[in-house]
């Protein structure tokens, strides 16, 4: 299971101290893309692209939680969003090696 996962998800956000990182991540992003949009608006040199990024130890939960929830807020709030998880199927990959490894006789 991985941070796409709901179950996965609702108990990473119900860790303490979890929803405030994420709310105030969340505010601080809130503030900085209007004023993106407003310098690319004045012919700004800003990119047509702004990459938020969320990282952790293993990069299939914490971080894919995190970076869904953020993307579907964002989508919310009316702005485009793509949302990759660089570090996911390497991590998988990991994972099913050591289980097959494990399963070894």
């Amino acid at each position: 299971m991985t941070g796409l996962d709901e179950k996965v998800s609702d108990f990473i956000m119900s860790v303490p101290g979890a929803s405030e990182f994420y709310d105030n991540y969340k505010r601080t992003i809130e503030q900085v893309l209007p004023l993106a949009q407003k310098k690319e608006s004045k012919g700004g040199d800003i990119q047509s692209e702004i990459v938020i990024a969320f990282g952790c130890t293993g990069g299939q939960h914490r971080s894919v939680a995190f970076a869904e929830r953020l993307g579907k807020d964002l989508k919310k709030d009316g702005y485009k969003v793509t949302i990759s998880h660089r570090d996911l199927q390497k991590s998988l990959k990991k994972e099913l090696a050591k289980v097959k490894e494990e399963a070894k006789p």
